[in-house]
């Protein structure tokens, strides 16, 4: 079948490859409602992916990803879950650097 990717293929060996730098980017972000009379207060989340490119716990992610939120996390593929600080976003090339110890 055309469709399934042969395992020994050079996409198939990439992914191998490089599977453990990929990362899921979790972010939280607490607002107030202030339209309600009790101000209540919701919690947004958002998803997205990264990749961890030094020994240092350097993440390269999108810009649109991280701005703007008030807690950044990120799950590594052993399954670990890091908190990350953003450590500088340009929004012009969408591009973000996340700090993880």
């Amino acid at each position: 079948n055309q469709n399934q990717l042969n395992k020994n293929s050079f996409v198939s060996m990439a992914v191998q490859k490089v599977k453990p730098a990929v990362c899921r980017i979790d972010t939280e972000q607490t607002i107030t409602d202030t339209a309600q009379s009790n101000s209540e207060k919701q919690l947004l989340h958002g998803q997205g992916s990264g990749i961890l490119f030094s020994k240092d716990g350097l993440i390269l992610t999108n810009a649109h990803v991280v701005e703007g939120w008030d807690k950044v996390s990120v799950l590594l593929t052993d399954g670990r879950k890091l908190t990350a600080k953003v450590i500088g976003i340009d929004p012009i090339v969408d591009l973000a650097v996340l700090k993880i110890d």
